[in-house]
């Protein structure tokens, strides 16, 4: 069994497929070994001298190695910190149909805008 996984390793988070089985816990051990590449093909069972990185999160676990690798789904988190890095434009909308106050439109008119007379209200009962 494999699984993406995300870690964080000297500050900075890392990701990548790794054997299931070296996941314990919430804890992701890693060979400190010069041989990694036959261990991870072995999915070798992890030694108490492997080095442990703290998981931040899995993101998926497959039978096959490869359906791990190809698997590509952004967490809404995730997607959020893309669009943040995306600028937007403002836009203000004015509804041009609608009075605004007097200041706002012109202050040096002195004209007086008619305006309809709002009915009254029925009388109480």
């Amino acid at each position: 069994m494999w699984s993406r996984v995300v870690w964080e390793e000297r500050g900075e988070e890392m990701e990548r497929v790794v054997p299931s089985n070296w996941i314990v816990g919430k804890e992701l051990y890693w060979p400190n070994k010069a041989n990694v590449t036959k261990l991870f093909q072995a999915q070798a069972k992890p030694q108490k001298q492997w080095k442990r990185y703290k998981i931040v999160k899995i993101k998926c676990s497959f039978e096959s190695e490869s359906q791990c690798e190809n698997y590509d789904v952004t967490t809404a988190s995730e997607s959020e910190a893309a669009d943040c890095e995306k600028s937007r434009k403002v836009v203000s909308k004015r509804n041009n149909d609608f009075v605004y106050d007097q200041l706002e439109t012109d202050s040096s008119s002195d004209e007086n805008i008619d305006m309809p007379l709002i009915p009254s209200s029925p009388p109480c009962n």
